[in-house]
């Protein structure tokens, strides 16, 4: 089985200090887009929420390319079914990274 690479950044509010805990997040983009280009375009959604928060707030963002696409383009070709199963292996990764939270 194909081992995919993954990319992660953390984004956080000036408040946020590490007694606070990071909310995993993980963000599913379409077709051809590159898992650097997902994380950065995560904070389109989070970053007036990251701002606008006054408590201490911290996201670790986690996004993959999807099978074919750089730089899993080594990878093989997409199909629903690799898909579906490399999703659910990068939900059971991110997951594992964090056993206490949902």
């Amino acid at each position: 089985e194909t081992e995919l690479l993954a990319y992660n950044q953390v984004f956080e509010s000036a408040s946020y200090n590490s007694s606070f805990p990071i909310t995993p997040v993980i963000f599913f983009d379409g077709l051809g887009t590159v898992m650097y280009d997902s994380v950065s375009r995560s904070l389109d959604y989070l970053g007036d929420y990251i701002d606008a928060s006054a408590d201490p707030i911290a996201f670790d963002v986690h996004s993959f390319s999807y099978r074919g696409f750089a730089p899993n383009d080594n990878a093989g070709f997409p199909s629903e079914r690799k898909l579906i199963d490399d999703a659910m292996s990068f939900f059971s990764a991110v997951q594992a990274r964090y056993p206490s939270q949902r």
